[in-house]
């Protein structure tokens, strides 16, 4: 199977490819995402492993070039130090056949690395347990807020750094009869005990806290 490894690290690479071809795998390597465009079309990989912090921002390179991989249906496999949730949710989309997800560090051995890169390869789905879990709890944050339209969350915010009903009005330029409307709204969709106004206006920021 040939492999695409695009890492930039020297000494990680090196373990990388030490392992992959003691399994008998061709290996073609990358330091940065236009070179790996460039093997995309001069050696075309059966499976890509890739980090994806990379050069030359060190953002999230990696990700953007695993959408260009699997646009070209070569399957791949993120390896990455950085457990991230929306990096998961990403590259996963609403297709995640083909792809993986471990970090580096929780990787147990050679032979775990090799079984995820065989199912990643075969059209498996493959991520690291403590990431699934990570995003897992993220979807169901962004569900508790997700009733609230973009103005109610924009007012929410605000409550949370302690505005008045009219200080709010005045940053936001609308009337105070709209913002007290909003905020209303906003305790019925989260669903906050009718407690006094000020308790559910705490109520209400610690769930954007937590949830936001």
């Amino acid at each position: 199977m040939r492999v695409l490894v695009v890492e930039d690290h020297a000494f990680f690479l090196l373990g990388l490819v030490t392992a992959l071809t003691g399994h008998g795998h061709e290996v073609v390597t990358a330091g940065e995402p236009y070179q790996a465009e460039k093997l995309l079309g001069e050696r075309r990989p059966d499976v890509a492993v890739v980090d994806i912090k990379l050069p030359p921002t060190h953002s999230d390179e990696g990700l953007r070039l695993a959408a260009l991989l699997r646009s070209h249906e070569v399957p791949v496999l993120v390896l990455s130090q950085y457990a991230v949730p929306e990096y998961a949710i990403s590259l996963l989309g609403a297709d995640p056949r083909g792809r993986g997800y471990l970090l580096k560090e929780r990787v147990a051995g050679v032979a775990q690395f090799m079984g995820a890169l065989d199912r990643v390869a075969a059209g498996g789905t493959v991520i690291d347990t403590e990431l699934a879990a990570m995003v897992t709890r993220a979807a169901a944050r962004r569900a508790v807020l997700s009733p609230l339209s973009e103005r109610e969350l924009e007012i929410l915010a605000l409550v949370t750094e302690g505005l008045t009903d009219r200080g709010i009005a005045e940053r936001l330029v609308i009337s105070v009869h709209t913002v007290v409307t909003h905020v209303q709204s906003v305790f019925r969709k989260l669903d906050l005990p009718k407690t006094p106004a000020d308790n559910r206006r705490v109520l209400a920021a610690l769930a954007y806290l937590r949830n936001g």
